[in-house]
């Protein structure tokens, strides 16, 4: 054989080896965030533009590492582009992870396992998705106080992430109002949002069909009449008929922003359990005018171990942790054996402040947005 020969044969081989190594990382780079079997996922970062004036998010966001490829946008709406009149959120101050970073021990990186399974929901049933992500953060925690604040999820809800009025800190709870506020002013007749700690099932017997249903099917005799503009689930084992925030379906009318915007003004545990639900529970106790507007799914009682196998969505909280990654990675293989994620290409990444949206359209001295519908 000859020299020259070799070199071309050598040469070959080596471009060869170099695009197999090129091709096994864009694999693991776009699908970096959330596992899947059938497809690539592609996660596009947004900045909020919806309420918040002349409000600019941070240019960067510190991406995991090797995630260079996923996209980043900034301005447009994702909604723009859709014919959805409904939406699923969720909130949080953690960006979504690596899949090499997630694993089975302890509650480590549950709401990416959350947000994958959510964004199926929403995506095989023709809504849009959106996860909120927190910009403004304060590195300010209080100590955790009781057992359901103990671990890393205590210190993520006691952390100081928005304000009330400029002067009153608030902990992370507090602020997915702040993104609920900009899927509604987004122009959305319909706005889910679930807990990071909490998912919906996509496939089975027990998933449901559409937003529709899951209300018709889940709001118990005690609201088997009206229109309420606010649905959360039950709050089952501490009152089947009580609310439980950790899920919150808003129809866009006006009745809904003067909901939203009093829940928001009203000053009680900022940075104690149980945040934002306290503060509903007072809501309603000041504003007796306003229980017509909102309506418990009480059979929805997600925070049953016994009925989780029989519910379309589940809510694993903090005093259940330990079962948490366990069952949201089953969840992930039973949705994956059935295909659903072949469909569904893009998740997005929405950064906001909620403190500025809160000052644009929530605050005492704000109106709520036109609506767009």
């Amino acid at each position: 054989m000859s020299q020259s020969r070799f070199v071309i044969i050598i040469v070959g081989l080596v471009l060869l080896l170099a695009l197999a190594c090129s091709l096994f990382s864009l694999r693991s780079v776009v699908g970096v965030v959330f596992p899947s079997r059938h497809t690539a996922v592609s996660v596009v970062f947004e900045s909020s533009s919806s309420v918040a004036g002349n409000f600019r998010s941070s240019d960067e966001i510190k991406l995991p590492s090797g995630s260079s490829r996923l996209r980043a946008s900034s301005g447009s709406s994702s909604s723009s582009s859709s014919s959805s009149n409904t939406v699923v959120i969720m909130y949080d101050t953690r960006p979504p992870t690596p899949r090499d970073s997630l694993n089975k021990d302890g509650e480590n990186e549950y709401w990416s396992h959350a947000a994958y399974l959510n964004w199926l929901f929403a995506c095989n049933r023709g809504y849009d998705f959106r996860y909120y992500l927190e910009v403004n953060i304060e590195q300010k925690a209080e100590k955790p106080r009781g057992f359901l604040q103990e671990g890393n999820s205590g210190i993520f809800k006691s952390q100081l992430t928005c304000y009330l009025n400029r002067n009153i800190g608030r902990s992370t709870p507090w602020c997915k109002l702040g993104a609920v506020a900009d899927a509604l002013a987004s122009g959305y007749e319909w706005v889910l949002i679930l807990d990071s700690d909490a998912y919906f099932r996509s496939s089975g017997a027990q998933a449901t069909k559409s937003v529709d249903d899951l209300i018709k099917d889940y709001r118990g005799a005690y609201w088997e009449t009206g229109s309420p503009d606010l649905w959360l689930a039950s709050n089952s084992p501490w009152g089947e008929t009580r609310g439980n925030t950790g899920m919150q379906i808003w129809h866009n009318t006006e009745a809904a922003w003067k909901v939203l915007r009093l829940w928001w003004q009203t000053d009680a545990k900022a940075t104690q359990h149980a945040y934002e639900q306290h503060g509903f529970v007072e809501l309603m106790h000041k504003h007796h005018e306003l229980r017509g507007n909102f309506g418990v799914l009480s059979k929805l009682r997600w925070m049953e171990p016994d009925d989780w196998e029989k519910l379309p969505a589940v809510h694993i909280a903090s005093f259940q942790k330990a079962v948490r990654i366990n069952m949201m990675m089953d969840q992930v293989e039973q949705e994956e054996r059935h295909g659903r994620g072949r469909k569904c290409k893009t998740l997005v990444v929405r950064r906001i402040n909620a403190t500025a949206i809160a000052e644009a359209v929530l605050d005492e001295d704000t109106k709520p947005p036109v609506s767009r519908l």
